[in-house]
């Protein structure tokens, strides 16, 4: 079984869980202090560092409700 990291809520101090995105004591919306993917890309499924924030094959964001990055859009032809 897995050690449970631990973190404090930034707006009432409490402990909460590091990849927690809401504080169970107040109800703060916090950033997770950790990403939840534990060393594998949700996306491409590639092994990336366990402490990215950015697949660096497939460049999704790893942060809890990040997601796959929009096409890249050409910039329109100078005239």
């Amino acid at each position: 079984m897995a050690a449970e990291r631990h973190g404090s809520c930034p707006y009432c101090k409490e402990q909460i869980n590091a990849e927690a995105s809401r504080c169970p004591s107040c109800g703060s919306r916090v950033t997770p202090t950790e990403p939840g993917h534990g060393g594998t890309c949700p996306y491409c499924r590639e092994d990336v560092h366990p402490e990215a924030v950015v697949c660096k094959h497939c460049r999704s964001d790893l942060r809890r409700g990040g997601g796959r990055p929009s096409p890249r859009v050409r910039a329109p032809p100078p005239r």
